[in-house]
């Protein structure tokens, strides 16, 4: 990972698209109901504020591969947490 400040940036932009993601599927398939739609997307930022809090918030910075271990646990937790909250609303 080059910067804590890229991988800011990649987890806006993956969080960014999945709530297009959410927005566009409620247009095309109106039966979803935006009640459900904006419950995911309530969930989706309260997984965004976590994993942003943290990338601040970085265990033994002097060691860098303590801070790899931070960031990589980060990434597990998102692709096992966050994106089967998208599935459900299919």
């Amino acid at each position: 990972m080059a910067s804590v400040r890229n991988f800011k940036k990649e987890l806006r932009y993956l969080f960014n698209e999945m709530v297009t993601d959410c927005y566009i599927l409620e247009k095309m398939n109106p039966e979803i109901g935006e009640e459900k739609v904006n419950d995911v997307i309530k969930e989706l930022l309260a997984h965004y504020n976590d994993y942003i809090s943290r990338s601040n918030q970085i265990n033994g910075k002097s060691s860098p591969h303590l801070v790899r271990q931070h960031f990589q646990h980060i990434r597990k937790d998102l692709t096992d947490n966050t994106l089967p909250i998208i599935e459900k609303l299919s």
